[in-house]
């Protein structure tokens, strides 16, 4: 018997609640592991200050200026990313009757089949979002990176980390940092491992801006999710003390929280959460979330999301990136 299906599309606002708990699925935003930025439309700005003061002897004549006011405005537009997906409602059917629903505000949706078959791909979305935000790199930025030379410190690192990056249609943050390379640099001496990790964690916070130990917000260390399992490791050898501290579930290197996000092995940044923003707009019309049928005569169907993402660095010279 032939299904009887009536194709359902949210957009606008009304896809706000929902791309947004799409998003939130991945640990980057569902822990708050950055700023979300999610009123994001076409061109942006986003400004970053700069100033120096400077204190002076007081004088009764006309004074000297002296220290700098620097403003620099970029302009973000995110890029519009699609998820596309075709599947046969009938390798669905043992699923469709659990009653047993996630929670989520995909649960909306109109029919249980289509809340069923929304938060089966939903975290696969947002994880595929995830690593693009931090590890993805755009073709055209990869070029610029492969044609570094030894002007560029630590070139041949950044040509390696881009040739084996994830292939975006947006420069995450790691690409960013490596396209503006003002940052503070630790160049990696090795491949990280549970035996020398804590050697390449002490030059990593050595060679960190000494600025952000005293910033407003403490300061956090993103690295790849295969060094908690090191760190494990490292610390269930160590002799005396663990040299990575644990605490409610999270480790700390030297007081600063790790973050475990899908970067790049042997890729790490330590930066303020404040700084590293995911730029999105949920209420945008270019959003939407359609299932319905391939073709009237056909019974299997399509799931499609649309959405706009991109990443942000404010302050890139007070990052550390370790590659």
């Amino acid at each position: 018997m032939a299904i009887s299906y009536s194709p359902t599309t949210i957009n606008g606002k009304a896809s706000e609640p929902i791309m947004g708990e799409l998003f939130f699925t991945n640990r980057t935003l569902g822990d708050s592991f950055v700023s979300f930025e999610d009123k994001v439309k076409n061109n942006t700005i986003f400004t970053e200050m700069d100033n120096t003061v400077t204190l002076q002897a007081y004088v009764a004549t006309a004074p000297s200026t002296q220290g700098t006011i620097g403003l620099t405005d970029t302009l973000i537009t995110p890029v519009k990313i699609m998820s596309y997906h075709e599947f046969n409602p009938e390798t669905l059917r043992p699923s469709r009757f659990n009653q047993d629903m996630k929670s989520g505000a995909w649960n909306n949706l109109s029919t249980e089949f289509e809340q069923k078959v929304l938060s089966n791909f939903a975290s696969q979305i947002s994880t595929a979002a995830e690593v693009g935000f931090w590890d993805g790199v755009k073709s055209a930025s990869n070029t610029v990176i492969q044609a570094y030379t030894s002007t560029v410190t630590n070139y041949q690192n950044f040509q390696a980390w881009s040739t084996a990056a994830t292939v975006s249609l947006f420069d995450g943050v790691v690409a960013k940092l490596i396209l503006d390379h003002t940052c503070h640099q630790v160049v990696a001496t090795a491949s990280v491992t549970s035996t020398n990790i804590a050697t390449e964690y002490g030059r990593l916070y050595a060679g960190m801006d000494s600025l952000l130990t005293d910033a407003f917000e403490s300061p956090v260390i993103f690295a790849p999710k295969s060094h908690k399992q090191f760190i494990n490791i490292n610390n269930a050898n160590a002799t005396y003390r663990n040299i990575f501290a644990e605490n409610g579930g999270k480790l700390y290197y030297n007081g600063l929280e790790i973050r475990f996000v899908p970067i790049q092995e042997d890729t790490m940044v330590i930066s303020l959460p404040s700084y590293i923003k995911w730029c999105t707009d949920l209420e945008s019309d270019f959003n939407y979330i359609s299932i319905d049928k391939i073709a009237n005569n056909r019974e299997d169907m399509f799931l499609k999301v649309v959405f706009t993402l991109d990443s942000f660095h404010t302050n890139k010279k007070n990052a550390t990136l370790y590659i």
